[in-house]
């Protein structure tokens, strides 16, 4: 008879369901469920924990031997430093045992939906987010530097002819280097995701966004063309809107990002795991 087909005949034979069996062995109905499947096999550990439940012998699930009669009990070799920790839980990547004292790390998806990791795949886990941090922060500044520098390079250059040409005087010199500056700047910051300019510029933007007051009208003519004219004037209200905050928007984050532009760009190679997903 097959591991699987035992747990179940123990389990029926004790009127028990599979959570409360899962219960006991503090472990999810599912993982019984796979148990008795076939689809994944129990520790030892938990083989032993069953024993006790079901009164019956290690080696019976261990060997093909099995009877459905009064089954032998023999004497459990008590493991004082093991077995009397308390199970806390299997980790569900590579379904080990999780035992009081050892680590376990709970990542809660939602209000009432976690995952249980043991130390070594959470470390993984750990691992492989922090390489696409990586991967994310290294796109991130590329793109951010090639629209930063296809943008501003026309002022710089056209600045520093003009001061090279006597075009410009000291003032307009400094004007046209604070101006591509500033688009260096507002790109890179805005790209690289690793500060707060890319949120800000899209939150004041959408300011401009507002629900315009719904109209009533008659069910005449005159009603209809009225409603017609209040249409247009709204939307275009609304687009007035949405261009008034998208202009303060980038005004705003051009300032700003000259101030921040140093720290981010420092960030992007020095600490890449300050990169959002967006």
């Amino acid at each position: 008879m097959s591991l699987g087909s035992k747990i179940r005949d123990h389990r029926t034979r004790l009127n028990l369901t599979q959570k409360d069996l899962a219960d006991q062995l503090n472990v999810t109905a599912q993982a019984v469920s796979r148990w008795e499947q076939e689809l994944v096999e129990p520790s030892v550990d938990t083989l032993k924990r069953m024993s006790q439940i079901f009164k019956t012998s290690l080696d019976e699930f261990l060997t093909n031997t099995y009877t459905k009669e009064e089954p032998v009990v023999q004497p459990i070799i008590q493991n004082i430093t093991y077995e009397s920790k308390r199970q806390l839980g299997v980790c569900e990547t590579c379904n080990k045992v999780i035992l009081e004292g050892e680590p376990i790390h709970r990542h809660r998806h939602g209000k009432n939906f976690q995952t249980i990791l043991c130390d070594s795949c959470n470390s993984q886990k750990k691992s492989a987010y922090q390489q696409n941090q990586i991967k994310e922060t290294r796109k991130n500044r590329f793109w951010g530097l090639f629209w930063g520098l296809l943008l501003s390079f026309p002022f710089f250059y056209y600045t520093f002819e003009g001061l090279i040409q006597g075009t410009y005087d000291g003032q307009m010199g400094v004007t046209g280097f604070l101006v591509a500056y500033s688009l260096l700047a507002f790109f890179f910051t805005f790209n690289a995701k690793n500060n707060f300019i890319h949120d800000f510029f899209w939150e004041v933007t959408s300011w401009g966004f507002v629900k315009m007051p719904g109209v009533i009208f008659s069910l005449d003519f005159d009603g209809l063309l009225f409603l017609i004219w209040a249409k247009l004037l709204f939307f275009f209200i609304g687009i007035g809107l949405a261009i008034v905050a998208g202009t303060l928007a980038l005004i705003l984050s051009l300032f700003l990002s000259t101030l921040v532009f140093p720290f981010a760009l420092y960030n992007s190679f020095r600490h890449p795991e300050k990169t959002k997903f967006i």
